[in-house]
């Protein structure tokens, strides 16, 4: 549905990640909607497994909606696996309760989305 790249806040220098729809998919209203969906939800979550949203805009240079999130530096699962080896029962336990608890968040409110505000 999207491209994730990282990129910089022009006004304040700092690392943020944007997620730009697919071209294939930059005219479909559902696929719109649907990130117009996971801004509304994004912008009511605090939770440490979930990144957290900035702004959803439209690029008029790419024709494209762009979702811009909290920019996580970090090393990817498969490669830190990769590098040092499977996780131990504790650290995996302790990967997927965090990860449990942020999908369960994120499945709340899709299912219950916060209404859009009266224009």
């Amino acid at each position: 549905m999207g491209e994730v790249y990282r990129a910089e806040n022009l006004f304040t220098g700092d690392p943020v990640a944007v997620k730009i729809i697919l071209p294939n998919l930059a005219r479909d209203e559902s696929i719109i909607d649907l990130f117009r969906r996971e801004a509304r939800i994004l912008v009511q979550m605090r939770n440490d497994a979930i990144v957290r949203y900035h702004n959803f805009v439209r690029d008029r240079g790419l024709n494209r909606y762009c979702l811009i999130m909290e920019f996580v530096d970090g090393q990817h699962l498969w490669n830190y696996v990769h590098e040092r080896g499977t996780l131990d029962v504790d650290q995996a336990l302790v990967l997927m309760r965090r990860l449990a608890n942020g999908l369960a968040e994120a499945h709340a409110q899709w299912r219950h989305p916060p209404r859009p505000l009266a224009r």
